[in-house]
């Protein structure tokens, strides 16, 4: 569905609605009413019908299209700027955050001897985050597991030239 979508998302005039300071106040009420309905609704409700199934899938879009303009004000506003660093690693996180939300929860239980719910599900979302852009920005981008992520390595950046004398004597 996001493959189909995408021309459409990167047209102009989408961009230019994504960016409107309007936008999200005037999603606000439609997205709080979607909401409203789908937990009004018995738990099954969803599960059991065709009908069901595509009550959920526009109350999911609804929900999709207001967290994109969410971050279309947020990075208007500057706000949680440091979230564009997972944003920009999204892809590495998600190949590899279930192993190591499993390795860091292994790690606590087996041998920390830990055991609280609460302390294991923080600690594995933080971990799970956080390695793989570690991983990836020393090991990966332009270290000795490169191939992971890319067919063709990429060439290092070269440091600028020094500019010539008669360049700086003008």
């Amino acid at each position: 569905m996001g493959d189909g979508i995408a021309a459409f998302f990167f047209k102009d005039s989408t961009q230019r609605f994504l960016k409107n300071p309007w936008a999200l106040p005037g999603i606000a009420p439609l997205f709080a009413a979607a909401q409203l309905f789908y937990l009004s609704q018995p738990e099954d409700v969803y599960l059991n019908t065709v009908a069901g199934q595509l009550e959920f899938l526009v109350i999911a879009l609804i929900g999709c299209l207001s967290m994109v303009i969410l971050s279309f004000r947020l990075q208007s506003w500057n706000v949680l700027s440091w979230l564009r660093v997972f944003g920009f690693h999204s892809l590495y996180i998600y190949v590899m955050h279930v192993m190591v939300a499993a390795g860091v929860r292994v790690v606590m239980t087996k041998f920390g001897h830990v055991t609280n719910p609460y302390l294991l599900l923080g600690s594995a979302i933080f971990f799970g985050m956080t390695l793989p852009v570690i991983f990836y920005n020393f090991l990966v981008e332009n270290g000795p597991l490169w191939f992971l992520f890319t067919y063709r390595k990429k060439k290092p950046k070269s440091a600028p030239a020094p500019a010539s004398r008669e360049a700086l004597a003008s």
